[in-house]
């Protein structure tokens, strides 16, 4: 994987490196730091589907109630009722 950036940026990620490196100890590498950037973004991503399923499913059953109580409170209308 090759791309372009911009001198400002290479130079952001050079001193994030270098920060990093003295926090950790060792030296942290742009390859490492892209490589966690991306598995990140894939973990965040992967986790959204199964969210928006989880949501999903109780929306479906919101609406399924909500239906039920509408149809269960519906007013009567004159020739719905035997008594009349």
């Amino acid at each position: 994987m090759a791309f372009q950036i911009s001198e400002e940026l290479f130079q952001r990620i050079k001193r994030y490196l270098e920060q990093e490196s003295k926090y950790l100890g060792s030296k942290y590498t742009q390859r490492e730091f892209v490589l966690d950037l991306i598995t990140e973004a894939l973990d965040a991503a992967e986790e959204i589907p199964e969210a928006c399923q989880d949501q999903g499913e109780e929306v479906e059953l919101a609406t399924a109630e909500s239906a039920l109580a509408a149809a269960e409170f519906e007013p009567e209308k004159p020739g719905n009722r035997a008594d009349w």
